[in-house]
Formats: structure tokens, C-alpha cells, sequence
């Protein structure tokens, strides 16, 4: 026997809830002499009666229509539990937004400000933040498993993605509120025989390799961070005198350890940015969506290779 057709079955549902063949037909918004069409089909199919009409049209059920109802409403029932499952899951993969970033890139103004009008203006698309290295999020972005990632530092060229710059940054020093440390600016030059500590290089080898060259030229040493998150920063200042190198938003967001403070780098000294990253042409509704309102205040749009030397 071939598969049954489950409009079918809702007829004859309907019919014998209805016991009508008039009310079942408006209830299913459909012409009464199609509804009987369906329901002899469907009877043929199965090789026995549903319904029976007298001569005044009144409408009974047939013992094998009694017996055939309730495997008929458990049909119905599974047809529709399945159209509900599947559209819960078309509707949860287009409105959860995965959206990576470095976890210390919560305190700066711009990546806030976006996230937060985005979910103010879309409340039906969850944003999920995803934290990784900046490395590691385009490694993910490639595969996939992110739709959008905030990345800092150069980008590599990367044909199948492209990048819009949400905000170019100066760096900073987070040194201890101590005597030695009262301006609250500092030429980058001063630092000359001053080491200062840095991230690893594995964590973004373009970004690490433009600092370190130009603290290099200038005579300034480079101490490598055990760990660099936001505690991790703060610990190791904890542990030694030496300044650590920190984005100028540094304590903007969030309050500093006591016995800590920012001394802001004045230029000339190397820049980075912030910048949102996508697959190329990806315009699926909620990554287009999100992609719009970072261009809407994003000062220039990024090509990859320029990004990449700007390292």
C-alpha cells in the first residue's frame, strides 16, 4: 500500500468530528465537492467505507471508519508535531546569532554599543557571544561555526571573507600608581630601556610582530605575559613593576585593581583596529541585519591585504 496522504486523513478527521460534510469543508477552508473527492480517494486507497449518508444527507460513521479514527488522529497529530519541530528549528537557526569576539573586547565602547543596539533593535535574533583569540575566531568564521567575529589587529587575507573596521585604537600602559608613573600621558620613545610586557605571539602573530618591531627600533624590551585576559593583565603587575601593554580603553569599562592605573601612548607609535568579520556574500537575514548596523558606524570599510600590512 502506498503512503497516505495526510490531507486525506485531516479530511476524513474533520468529517467525522464534524459528522458534515459542509462544516468540515469550511472548517478546512476548502470546496465541499473536493473534500468528498479526497475522502472516496483515500477509502479506495484503504479498500473500505468511512462514512455513510442517508437519503437527508445526515452523515455516520462505518465500523471500519470507528476503528480507523484513532490511528487517523495519531497520523494527524505526528504530521503536525513534525511541521512544528521543523519549523522551531528553521526559526531558532535564523534568529540565534553567533557572534565571536576576544573576551577582553567586552570593554571596548564600540563592541558594546553595537551588540547592545543590535539586541535593542532585533529583539527577536538571540546574539550568542562566542570568546576565543582573534586567531582562533576567523579559524571558526572559515568553518562555519561562527556567522560573524570582532577581531582585533591585522587580518590576514582571506579571499572567501571580508572585514569592516568598527574603530582604530592607540595603546596604553597599565603601570602601578606609584611615584614613577604620575603623567598621564607618555611618548612611546620615553619607554627606552624600560621593558614592558606583552602577550605571546601565538595569540595574534600580525598584531604581536608590529608592536614588537617598533618597541625593537626603540630600544624597549619585551617581558612575555603568562596569561593574557583581563585578571591576567592585573596579576602580572601584581607580581613585577614592569607596565604592561594594554589597549587605551583599558579601566574605561570596568574599574581597576587599587594600586593601578593607564598611562595613555601618544603618537607616532603603531595603531589596531577593531574590526567585524564575515563570510564573503553571507546575507542570510540576521547576519545581513547585524553586518548593516556595524556599517552604520564604521568609519571605512577594510580591504584585507591593506589591514593585513598595517600589522
Amino acid at each position: 500500500m502506498q503512503q497516505l496522504d495526510i490531507r486525506g486523513v485531516r479530511m476524513f478527521v474533520a468529517v467525522a468530528d464534524m459528522l458534515s460534510f459542509r462544516r468540515a469543508a469550511e472548517q478546512l477552508h476548502v470546496a465541499q465537492p473536493w473534500l468528498s473527492v479526497q475522502i472516496r480517494r483515500l477509502e479506495e486507497q484503504l479498500g473500505f467505507r468511512f462514512v455513510d449518508r442517508d437519503r437527508n444527507r445526515i452523515v455516520t460513521l462505518t465500523p471500519e471508519g470507528r476503528a480507523f479514527l484513532p490511528a487517523a488522529r495519531a497520523y494527524v497529530r505526528a504530521a503536525e508535531d513534525a511541521a512544528a519541530a521543523a519549523q522551531a528549528i528553521n526559526r531558532r537557526a535564523r534568529t540565534i546569532l553567533r557572534v565571536g569576539a576576544p573576551d577582553f573586547s567586552a570593554d571596548i565602547p564600540e563592541r558594546g554599543r553595537l551588540i547592545d543596539d543590535f539586541t535593542a533593535r532585533h529583539p527577536d535574533i538571540e546574539v550568542e557571544v562566542v570568546n576565543a583569540w582573534s586567531m582562533v575566531l576567523r579559524e571558526q568564521l572559515r568553518a562555519g561555526t561562527l556567522d560573524v567575529a570582532l577581531t582585533i589587529g591585522g587580518t590576514p587575507a582571506q579571499p572567501a571573507c571580508e572585514a569592516t573596521r568598527l574603530g582604530r585604537y592607540r595603546w596604553a600602559l597599565l603601570v602601578r600608581d606609584e611615584p614613577r608613573w604620575p603623567m598621564a600621558e607618555l611618548p612611546l620613545a620615553a619607554l627606552a630601556g624600560i621593558g614592558v610586557a606583552v602577550f605571546r605571539r601565538n595569540i595574534n602573530p600580525p598584531l604581536y610582530d608590529g608592536l614588537v618591531r617598533e618597541l625593537s627600533r626603540l630600544g624597549i624590551g619585551v617581558v612575555t605575559l603568562t596569561e593574557a585576559s583581563i585578571p591576567g593583565l592585573h596579576h602580572q603587575l601584581e607580581r613585577s613593576p614592569v607596565p604592561v601593554m594594554v589597549g587605551e580603553w583599558h579601566g574605561l569599562e570596568r574599574p581597576l585593581p587599587p594600586g593601578m592605573r593607564v598611562v595613555r601612548l601618544t603618537p607616532p607609535m603603531p595603531t589596531f583596529d577593531l574590526c567585524l568579520e564575515r563570510r564573503r556574500g553571507d546575507d542570510r537575514p540576521a547576519v545581513a541585519a547585524f553586518w548593516a548596523a556595524a556599517a552604520g558606524a564604521a568609519p571605512a570599510r577594510v580591504d584585507k591585504k591593506a589591514v593585513s600590512s598595517r600589522a
